[in-house]
């Protein structure tokens, strides 16, 4: 479901979770839930289905021949939605954003890497009154508040692993593994054309893939204790 809440309708569900860090801890800084507007763009509003095969999930792939009145249609509609971020922060309201890489090839009008899946979020924006009191949101208010007394990693009474795992249901990660077809020739393209002299250097990135189970909150507690952030943010958008 995308696109901003009706009036006197329930808000759409959001919940942006905000660390900072102090030394090596990190720390709970704001956090923000039921956003009184809510504007989200899938990859599903903007690119066309696309199959592996017939019994493969559906996805979408954004590429440069799509149909130029529907590109215009989706630069305004983003051009729209932050014109009303700007709006939202001049009236005083607080506003989070999250914009994917994959917007960047919408503007540009750079075909997508790859197809995504239809409910991938390519931009979300969120205005809140006010952030909530950090002491009242919930297990994740409860765990960045006791880092403040213990650095990350050390231990405390009744072992801290344990004791996450009673806050956050477990997780399970599977092996890592990612598409092999087209990458040689892909390299042998990156090559040719630094030969050619039309590029000096291209950082060329694959996605990596891995199966999830769990709570994915579980997860990112335990990477931002492991990696401590100055900015890191858990959003759950429903």
């Amino acid at each position: 479901m995308t696109g901003q809440a009706k009036e006197g309708a329930s808000p759409q569900r959001a919940v942006f979770q905000f660390y900072s860090r102090t030394n090596d801890e990190s720390i709970l800084d704001r956090s923000y839930s039921n956003p009184s507007t809510l504007i989200r763009i899938n990859a599903a509003d903007c690119a066309p289905e696309h199959r592996e095969s017939h019994t493969g999930p559906t996805e979408h792939w954004y590429r440069t021949n799509l149909d130029p009145a529907l590109k215009a249609a989706l630069r305004a509609r983003i051009e729209e939605a932050l014109v009303w971020m700007d709006k939202s922060l001049e009236s005083g309201l607080h506003v989070t954003v999250l914009l994917s890489y994959e917007l960047g090839c919408l503007l540009q009008d750079v075909s997508w890497p790859g197809p995504m899946p239809g409910s991938y979020p390519l931009l979300v924006l969120a205005s809140f009154d006010a952030p909530e009191s950090v002491s009242t949101v919930g297990p994740g208010a409860g765990i960045g508040l006791a880092e403040q007394a213990s650095p990350v990693g050390a231990s405390t009474a009744g072992d801290s692993q344990n004791a996450t795992k009673a806050i956050f249901p477990w997780y399970d990660l599977g092996p890592t593994y990612f598409k092999t077809k087209g990458y040689a020739h892909t390299i042998g393209e990156i090559q040719k054309r630094i030969r050619a002299g039309l590029t000096y250097q291209v950082n060329y990135t694959i996605p990596i893939e891995r199966t999830f189970s769990g709570n994915p909150e579980a997860l990112f507690h335990d990477w931002r204790k492991a990696y401590p952030s100055s900015y890191a943010c858990f959003a759950d958008l429903g």
